[in-house]
């Protein structure tokens, strides 16, 4: 019985130390590189931000044009909100006082508003001076609202109501002397069906010599 013989190593064939080293050396290659590859992209990152912030005048006009954006927004934000709220301000759009002669009296407009406890009560201020008129006496049914779209409005009960809770105000129906001057309110309901944030007129009726005063309200 013949003995077993023994392998001879081929020459090109590794031990396994020497395979294990191999292993590593190409772990350490594929490392090298993704670090390589991790540091080209660093740099790369850190030259353009270099570039992008080294022009001052660059990052200033970045900078204002948003600050700039900001106001606008906030701007734009508030007149949306006043102008949702126009039918609940105080003072209507005309501009005041307006002041009208005729048939020898002066009417003033001092204000138009709403009523800040009514939002369906628009209120008017008006003063009337009796100047070389020998006998007038004020009536609330002289004074009428007409709107651009075609509605009308005329005075309420109210006003008289109005009228006696102000302590400077006149009395309507007593006569106003010659060169006297009497501050009234004047009352008128607006339903809210019908649309009054529109352009409208006041119109002071003298129905003595039959003419007409025309004030802007809006």
């Amino acid at each position: 019985m013949s003995e077993p013989q023994e392998r001879k190593q081929d020459p090109g064939d590794l031990t396994p130390s020497e395979a294990s080293a191999a292993t590593k050396g190409c772990m350490l290659g594929v490392i090298f590189i993704i670090l390589l590859i991790i540091a080209a992209v660093v740099t790369a990152l850190i030259v353009f931000a270099l570039n992008f912030f080294s022009d001052e005048n660059m990052f200033e006009d970045f900078e204002f044009t948003l600050f700039d954006d900001i106001t606008e927004f906030f701007e734009s934000d508030s007149e949306t909100d006043s102008d949702s709220n126009s039918n609940n301000t105080s003072d209507s759009s005309g501009v005041f006082p307006q002041t009208e002669e005729i048939g020898g009296l002066r009417i003033t407009v001092n204000n138009a508003y709403f009523n800040e406890s009514n939002d369906r009560q628009f209120i008017v201020d008006a003063n009337i001076e009796n100047i070389d008129r020998d006998y007038y006496s004020p009536s609330v049914t002289a004074f009428h609202i007409f709107t651009e779209n075609g509605n009308a409005y005329a005075y309420t009960d109210d006003s008289r109501e109005i009228n006696n809770r102000e302590s400077d105000t006149g009395e309507f129906n007593q006569q106003l002397e010659v060169g006297s001057e009497e501050r009234f309110l004047i009352a008128f309901h607006v339903p809210e069906y019908l649309e009054f944030d529109v352009e409208k007129s006041l119109i002071f009726k003298d129905y003595q010599d039959d003419e007409e005063a025309s004030f802007d309200l809006q």
